[in-house]
């Protein structure tokens, strides 16, 4: 399942804000939010189409750097996965992996379209969760680059939620920002 999204650049602000589309993974009391969509120097009118794929992958991680194959993330995968040692629980709106024996894996990449949305350490109970949400985090002006960890501090008033799960297409378009007394703050519209 997947949705395409058409970004339209309708805010006449002179510096072109780059935008950026984010999930949160909440991990107990941890929320983390990494930027796996970056829209960088998008004229006025001009538009970015992409598209989101709603399916998840994974890949393990050890202490050195080293990364295991990107594997897909479906309800088959509920068994140990061999030789890797790690048991994998999927539900609808969570996953857990769980170490089942002594090997060199540390943490968990999860990935959406390719790109790593969340990474994770195994904890002291040898599992790590993930939260799986729909809902998409889109904000203009972020220091974050693609595949950065967003800090909450840099989150600014053009925050916006959005569920697009259900939808196969959507134009996502920005407003405001114009210069002068009169400027509003940069929003975003979904039709």
């Amino acid at each position: 399942m997947f949705t395409d999204i058409c970004f339209t650049n309708m805010s006449t602000n002179n510096h072109q804000p780059r935008v950026t589309l984010f999930q949160r993974n909440l991990f107990g009391n941890i929320n983390q939010m990494l930027a796996w969509k970056v829209i960088n120097n998008c004229n006025y009118q001009w538009t970015h189409p992409f598209r989101i794929n709603w399916a998840y992958e994974y890949q393990l991680f050890d202490a050195y750097g080293n990364v295991s194959a990107i594997n897909s993330l479906s309800a088959n995968n509920k068994p140990d996965m061999g030789n890797s040692g790690i048991a994998i629980d999927y539900q609808l709106d969570h996953v857990i992996f769980q170490k089942t024996m002594e090997n060199k894996v540390e943490g968990i990449n999860l990935i959406k379209n390719k790109r790593i949305i969340a990474a994770q350490k195994i904890d002291s109970n040898n599992q790590i969760k993930f939260e799986l949400s729909t809902t998409v985090y889109i904000c203009a002006d972020l220091r974050a680059q693609q595949g950065e960890l967003i800090h909450p501090n840099d989150l600014n008033v053009s925050l916006n939620k959005l569920d697009i799960s259900e939808n196969k297409k959507v134009n996502l378009i920005m407003q405001g920002g114009q210069p002068g007394e009169l400027s509003k703050p940069l929003k975003f519209l979904m039709r």
